[in-house]
């Protein structure tokens, strides 16, 4: 009898995680033990304790605050990231698949130029060329999950558009629009689903790294890769302030890498 509750155990921990960052992000909504960007001087690199549990940084701020704030953007990065490049991805894939031919051939010349550059190169370029703003880097990162997604979309087309459904439906009449969009893309969710949860925790990285390099969210929005970048300085005296960013940004790609590959054993894929 099924129970519902899932049995693989990449797919529990997955999503033990992934609730556990989500739940941290929505309730920076409406609570924080502070203030997240009110500074303390007089409680500068207090240690982790009551309280503030985990400590202060060198402007006296909680990082149990700006952690669980940070947990909100991250993820609201990461999610816009990855729909972007899904949206882009199954309409360029689909077709490149569906039609082959010219269409296959430009489409994919395309995927390859964006591939051939280096991502962090070609993130850092789009940053430049855009308008700044605090989620600059959403599209920025976004351009550079397109590719993937293109590639995962036109395998599926690939192997679904002379299925006996798809034949089927064109036999009714039914457009190419139709053919691939109501009948072939249902069929590939699966495959788009992994991807997409992995591609969260590739998203969390890249914002991190970016935010690191200080073109990510842009203060006063804490931002875990920022967070890790200022504490960098006083490591050895204050090491609290850049291990709570770490640990956060590892525990959160762990859970969609646990929470994607669960998912792929549970859909057979």
């Amino acid at each position: 009898m099924k129970t519902g509750i899932p049995h693989d155990r990449d797919l529990r921990a997955g999503l033990t995680i992934v609730a556990l960052v989500a739940f941290s992000a929505l309730a920076s909504l409406v609570f924080t033990p502070f203030d997240p960007n009110a500074m303390d001087a007089a409680h500068r690199f207090a240690l982790p304790g009551w309280p503030h549990l985990l400590g202060t940084d060198n402007f006296g701020r909680d990082i149990l605050s700006r952690l669980a704030v940070g947990a909100r953007f991250s993820l609201i990065v990461s999610l816009s990231t990855v729909t972007i490049g899904t949206v882009f991805g199954v309409l360029l894939g689909m077709p490149a698949g569906y039609f082959g031919g010219v269409v296959d051939e430009v489409i994919m010349r395309l995927v390859d130029a964006l591939t051939s550059f280096p991502g962090i190169l070609l993130a850092l370029v789009a940053v430049t060329v855009l308008p700044s703003g605090r989620y600059t880097i959403v599209a920025a990162l976004g351009v550079l999950f397109v590719p993937s997604f293109t590639r995962i979309a036109r395998s599926g087309t690939l192997q679904f558009k002379d299925s006996e459904f798809a034949a089927s439906a064109r036999a009714f009449g039914a457009s190419s629009f139709r053919v691939m969009f109501v009948h072939i893309l249902p069929n590939i969710y699966p495959q788009l689903l992994s991807a997409i949860v992995v591609g969260l925790s590739n998203a969390i990285l890249a914002e991190s790294g970016m935010s690191y390099l200080g073109l990510g969210i842009q203060p006063p929005a804490p931002s875990w890769g920022r967070m890790l970048a200022e504490a960098q300085a006083f490591l050895f005296n204050a090491p609290w302030g850049a291990i709570a960013p770490g640990l956060a940004i590892m525990i959160a790609v762990l859970g969609f890498n646990r929470l994607g590959e669960g998912l792929r054993k549970e859909l057979g894929l």
